[in-house]
């Protein structure tokens, strides 16, 4: 009788325990997976780190693609051994701006001015650089089209449409006219325009590197000749080179040489709510600034400028 009772109690458990031996089975092998999945004929590509290389290790020195950026720079658009360098007289290089601004097809003021570059002339092949860039930025992404509003004159054509002659909008345009303006900019600075010089290629340079060194002289030749304006509409040419705050020590010795500003670019720079930031610092800090503007105007008048930028030696 004992014997059939536990017949019967091991029948009526055997289902329950062969699901959960079931259950203890798949957990044991679930357990024992590898951490990868197996690789069946076609395996996995590796997990990728940040695609982006910045410009400079934490320790300020290069990464190897800045090294290979400043290697390879990009290819000159005028035989400069065949060619005296010269500029344009200043009446010249404002009608070059005026036309910027105006010429309703701006690709065909690019071939004049290309026939000027080939010549050797170092303002038309910087003129070139702000032409091919900003149409760049017009072009990037298709512009919806205005709307004519009956008895109103009609708009000036836009940006894009004075640019539409180098491509249709769109990335592949902007990207063909960005290479071309980066060419445009390694062939003025090879044939003397200082504010080319002075931005480089807009790689990474190390204090006291070769790079660096000529990016000083093309800041120096603006200061020299007093082009503060160019240096206004690049405020990280020079700062980024420099050892004095940009904001509270550059901008306000640079915008107080330059009145009466001439351009929208200049007007925004200078605005006082800008231009007097450092009037809002702390009474110390109002000093540095001061003491730093003070440096600026000592070095430009006496034409040392070496005790603008940073040094070579690594700390």
């Amino acid at each position: 009788m004992s014997a059939s009772r536990e017949s019967m109690t091991v029948r009526r458990w055997a289902p329950y325990l062969a699901i959960a031996a079931a259950l203890l089975a798949v957990w044991w092998m679930l357990g024992r997976e590898p951490s990868a999945p197996a690789t069946t004929g076609a395996t996995s590509a590796p997990a990728q780190v940040a695609t982006s290389t910045p410009a400079a290790k934490p320790n300020g020195e290069p990464t190897p693609a800045a090294v290979e950026a400043q290697a390879n720079p990009p290819q000159l658009l005028v035989d400069i051994t065949q060619v005296v360098a010269h500029r344009e007289t200043q009446a010249e290089r404002d009608d070059f701006q005026r036309r910027s601004d105006n010429d309703a097809d701006l690709a065909v003021l690019a071939v004049e001015l290309k026939q000027r570059a080939s010549s050797g002339d170092s303002d038309a092949a910087a003129a070139l650089v702000k032409l091919h860039a900003g149409c760049a930025d017009a072009l990037q992404v298709p512009a919806r089209p205005s709307k004519s509003v009956p008895g109103m004159p009609a708009a000036p054509p836009t940006l894009a449409q004075r640019c539409a002659g180098f491509g249709p909008p769109g990335e592949l345009t902007a990207l063909n006219l960005r290479s071309t303006a980066a060419a445009w900019r390694h062939t003025a600075a090879q044939l003397g325009d200082a504010t080319s010089r002075m931005l480089g290629d807009g790689s990474f340079a190390m204090p006291g590197s070769p790079q660096a060194l000529e990016r000083q002289r093309g800041a120096e030749e603006l200061l020299r000749r007093g082009d503060y304006a160019a240096l206004l509409d690049n405020p990280r040419g020079a700062t980024s080179l420099s050892m004095l705050d940009s904001q509270h020590a550059w901008m306000p010795t640079l915008c107080a040489l330059n009145l009466p500003c001439a351009n929208d670019r200049c007007r925004a720079a200078c605005d006082d709510r800008n231009d007097s930031g450092w009037k809002q610092l702390a009474p110390r800090e109002q000093r540095v600034a001061l003491g730093q503007q003070a440096a600026i105007l000592d070095a430009i008048r006496s034409g040392r400028y070496d005790t603008l930028w940073r040094s070579g030696a690594m700390p």
